[in-house]
């Protein structure tokens, strides 16, 4: 059970998240390109999601799941349903772990810095359980709360998921999902244009102008 793959900088390495036979909570792994092992980063026991290399290559970021109570940061930014999805930073040599923000549940963040912060979804306005509006936003270290960059214009029961910033800035790629069908879209920065690219269930940038995108759910794969 693999998913969430992410090209290190400087494409010597794999991150994805995994789950090993016989384990029950899915864990980061790193691969090498060149010789195809396998090391497995994190020891933890609550699932985790997306990882992401920052741009030194020396960490990746990820997102975990914790309890919570019901939180408010800044305007309208609510974290439902008693528990949170924190954003944490792992040394990828000593694995030394660092707790860096809130983010939203069930989302991804990108990490690449290519937007001067976390880049994440920032979910509101929820009505049986789904958001009624989606923005994707990015948190500085510097701010006391996100900064919308877009509204995602979603159907009824429609998700989003999984926003991926290039390397120059440029391009923002995500995911929407209805009713198991999932396809990527690219969102252009300086034109504010959405487009739909193809069918994925995940995709991360290789280079300015290449996607690696992954067809099927993680339970799949």
């Amino acid at each position: 059970d693999v998913g969430d793959p992410a090209w290190s900088p400087n494409g010597r390495e794999i991150a994805f998240r995994g789950l090993r036979v016989g384990e029950t909570v899915r864990s980061i792994f790193v691969v090498n390109v060149a010789n195809g092992r396998v090391r497995k980063l994190l020891r933890t026991s609550t699932d985790v999601r997306t990882p992401e290399w920052t741009p030194d290559g020396r960490s990746i970021l990820y997102g975990v799941t914790v309890p919570a109570a019901p939180i408010t940061v800044g305007e309208g930014f609510f974290v439902p349903n008693n528990w949170t999805l924190q954003l944490r930073m792992v040394d990828v040599e000593t694995g030394r772990i660092e707790k860096v923000a809130v983010g939203r549940k069930s989302g991804a963040v990108d990490g690449t810095g290519a937007l001067g912060g976390i880049v994440f979804l920032w979910e509101r306005d929820f009505v049986a359980g789904f958001p009624q509006r989606v923005d994707v936003a990015v948190l500085r270290r510097t701010m006391e709360r996100p900064e919308s960059l877009f509204e995602i214009p979603l159907g009824n029961q429609e998700l989003a998921w999984s926003p991926q910033v290039s390397p120059d800035g440029a391009t923002i790629a995500y995911i929407r999902e209805f009713q198991g069908r999932a396809h990527v879209f690219l969102f252009d920065v300086e034109t504010e244009g959405n487009r739909p690219l193809r069918a994925g269930f995940h995709a991360t940038w290789v280079d300015d102008d290449t996607l690696l995108i992954q067809d099927r759910p993680a339970s799949d794969s």
